[in-house]
């Protein structure tokens, strides 16, 4: 059974500040390929949501999508939703990741 993907505002947010990030440093080609690996990664999500590391401190899974990028997410079983939280710079102090 694939789990909804439910989007927070803070996980928008991150994800456009990502692409505006790769847009400015590279190139638009750069920004499809950074889209469709998130896209692959969704669904994959979408159909086992445990299959990325989980942590106790964030209460969260964390998806490492480039060196540069991780993704935290959390899975609501009873409603059978993955809640994406953030999309994290992993160049930043680990101090701002999710909570």
């Amino acid at each position: 059974m694939a789990y909804d993907i439910v989007w927070s505002l803070e996980a928008r947010n991150t994800y456009i500040g990502v692409l505006e990030s790769i847009n400015s440093q590279w190139s638009f080609s750069e920004v499809k390929s950074f889209e469709t690996h998130v896209n692959q990664v969704l669904e994959l999500v979408r159909q086992f949501p445990e299959i990325y590391e989980y942590s106790d401190q964030s209460n969260a899974h964390r998806c490492v999508l480039s060196k540069q990028v991780s993704l935290f997410y959390r899975i609501e079983k009873e409603a059978e939703t993955i809640e994406l939280i953030s999309f994290f710079d992993n160049r930043q102090d680990p101090e701002k990741r999710p909570n």
